[in-house]
C-alpha cells in the first residue's frame, strides 16, 4: 500500500508545488476581480460537468471490481452515453438565452464548457482504468503533466494574448486538454466499442442515477458559494474567498491522494469481510490527515502571506475555519467508502442533498449579513451535517462496525483546541509563529506516539 500512497501522493506534492508556486504569479497577474472570475467560471464548469453528462461515465471504478465483468462494453456505453448528453444539453444552453441570462454565463463561454467537459469525460474514464489496476505510478505522471503544461501556457498565453487574464487560463485549459484527450483515445482504444449495450447502460442508470444527485449536491457544495459571492457581493470578493481555499486545498488534496490509495484495500477487505483491517486502515488515515490539518491550521495564514499581494491578505483570516469544514468533509469521505460499497447510492445522493441544501439556504442568510466568514460558517455547518449523515448511514441503515468516529472526535477535539490558540494569539506576530511551531511540534508527536503500532508498520513496509 505504502508504494500506492507515494505514488498518488506524489500527485498531491506536485500539485502543492504548483500551488506554492502558481500562487504569487496568478496573484501578481491578476487583480481578485480578474481571480474571481476565473473561479467562477470553474464552479460553472464544475457544476456543469455533472448535470450536463448525468454522471454518467463515474461508475467505471466500482463496475472494474465486479465479477465476470465485460470492462469493453461498459466503457464504451458509458463513454457514447456521456458523450450523448454533453452534445445535447450544451445545444440547448447554447441556443437558449434565457437560460444563459438565468445562470448569468456568457454565450461564448458555452463552447468552453462543452469542449472541456468532453475531454474530462475521457479524462476520467482513463483514471478509473488506471486505479483498479493500482497503475499508480502512470495515473502520477498523466495528472503531474496535465496540470504543470496547463499552467505553464496559461501564463504564456497572459502574457503574449491580447485577451482578457482569465481567459487565458481558460484556453490554456482547453489546448493542453485536446493533447491529452488524443493521447488518452490511443490508450483506451482496446476496451473501446462503437455501441451501446443494455446490460451496462443498465447498471449505469442503477449505480450512477442516485450517484448523479449526490455529485451534483457534491459540486454545489464546493462551488455555489462562489458563485453566490460574485452574484451578492462581486467577483474581487470571490477572488479573495477562493485564494482562502486554495491554501485549504493542501488538506484536500493531502486527503484525496491517501483515500485514492486505500481504495482498493478497502473494497478487497470489505469483500472478505475483514473489519479488523478496515478499522486500521482508517486509523492509519486519520492519523494521516489528522496531522496535514493541524498543519494548515497553524501555519496556512503565514503560506499565504509569502505566496501572495497585499491586496489577497484579507482573505487569510478565513483559512482556519475553512480547513475545519473540510476535515469533517474528509470524515463523510471514510463513511462514503462504505456506501459506495455496498452500491446504494442513493444515501450518498440523500446525505449531500440534505447537506447541499443547507449549504445553498445558509449561504443565502448569511452572505448578505457577515460577507464571506458567512460562506466559511456555512461550509462548516453543511460540512458537520454532512458526516453526521454519513455515520447515521453506515451504522444504522447499512450496520457497517463503525471504526470512523471516535478516533475522528479525539482528532476533532485536539484540532479545536489548536483552532482556539491559533486565534487566541493570532494578534502576537512573531510571537504567533513560535506558539503554532511548538503547538504543531507536541501534536505531531502526540500522534506518533499514539498511533506508534499503527504508523510504524507503514514506513517499514515495502509496498
Amino acid at each position: 500500500m505504502l508504494k500506492h500512497i507515494l505514488n498518488y501522493l506524489s500527485v498531491t506534492i506536485f500539485s502543492v508545488i504548483l500551488g506554492v508556486v502558481s500562487i504569487p504569479v496568478l496573484t501578481h497577474l491578476l487583480q481578485p476581480s480578474e481571480y474571481g472570475l476565473y473561479t467562477t467560471f470553474m464552479a460553472f464548469y464544475g457544476i456543469a460537468n455533472v448535470v450536463m453528462t448525468l454522471n454518467f461515465h463515474t461508475s467505471i471504478g466500482r463496475y472494474w471490481y465486479e465479477k465476470d465483468a465485460d470492462v469493453s462494453a461498459f466503457i464504451s456505453t458509458s463513454i457514447l452515453g456521456a458523450l450523448l448528453l454533453l452534445l445535447l444539453s450544451s445545444i440547448l444552453l447554447y441556443t437558449s438565452h434565457s437560460l444563459q441570462t438565468l445562470l448569468g454565463l456568457e454565450r461564448n463561454m458555452v463552447k468552453y464548457l462543452a469542449i472541456l467537459i468532453a475531454i474530462d469525460i475521457f479524462f476520467v474514464t482513463y483514471i478509473q482504468i488506471l486505479a483498479p489496476q493500482r497503475e499508480s505510478k502512470k495515473l502520477a505522471y498523466i495528472s503531474i503533466s496535465k496540470i504543470y503544461l496547463t499552467f505553464i501556457l496559461g501564463i504564456i498565453f497572459i502574457y503574449t494574448l491580447s485577451i482578457e487574464k482569465f481567459l487565458s487560463l481558460i484556453l490554456a485549459q482547453v489546448i493542453i486538454g485536446i493533447l491529452f484527450l488524443i493521447y488518452i483515445t490511443i490508450k483506451i482504444k482496446g476496451y473501446f466499442i462503437l455501441r451501446l449495450n443494455k446490460k451496462p447502460l443498465t447498471y449505469i442508470i442503477s449505480y450512477s442515477g442516485p450517484l448523479f444527485f449526490y455529485s451534483l449536491s457534491a459540486i454545489l457544495m464546493a462551488q455555489i458559494d462562489r458563485i453566490m459571492i460574485s452574484k451578492m457581493i462581486s467577483p474581487a470578493e470571490t477572488g479573495m474567498y477562493s485564494f482562502a481555499f486554495t491554501i485549504v486545498n493542501f488538506l484536500t488534496l493531502a486527503t484525496s491522494a491517501i483515500l485514492a490509495a486505500w481504495t482498493p484495500d478497502f473494497f478487497e477487505d470489505m469483500e472478505v469481510q475483514s473489519y479488523k483491517k478496515v478499522a486500521e486502515g482508517i486509523q492509519k488515515i486519520i492519523s494521516l490527515s489528522f496531522i496535514v490539518a493541524i498543519f494548515v491550521i497553524l501555519f496556512g495564514n503565514y503560506i499565504g502571506y509569502l505566496l501572495s499581494g497585499q491586496s489577497y491578505h484579507n482573505a487569510l483570516q478565513y483559512i482556519p475555519i475553512l480547513t475545519v469544514g473540510m476535515y469533517f468533509s474528509f470524515g463523510y469521505q471514510l463513511y462514503a467508502r462504505g456506501i459506495n460499497y455496498s452500491k446504494k447510492t442513493h444515501y450518498l445522493a440523500i446525505t449531500f442533498s440534505l447537506a447541499g441544501g443547507l449549504n445553498i439556504g445558509l449561504n443565502y442568510k448569511l452572505i448578505p449579513l457577515l460577507g464571506i466568514i458567512g460562506a466559511a460558517i456555512a461550509t462548516l455547518c453543511a460540512n458537520i451535517v454532512l458526516m453526521l449523515g454519513g455515520y447515521i448511514v453506515n451504522k444504522f441503515i447499512l450496520k457497517y462496525p463503525d471504526a470512523v468516529f471516535l478516533p475522528f472526535i479525539k482528532t476533532l477535539v485536539v484540532i479545536i483546541i489548536a483552532l482556539c490558540i491559533k486565534y487566541y494569539f493570532d494578534h502576537l506576530a512573531y510571537l504567533d509563529f513560535f506558539i503554532a511551531f511548538f503547538t504543531f511540534i507536541i501534536i505531531s508527536f502526540y500522534v506518533v506516539y499514539t498511533y506508534r503500532k499503527i504508523l510504524i508498520p507503514i514506513l517499514q513496509k515495502k509496498g
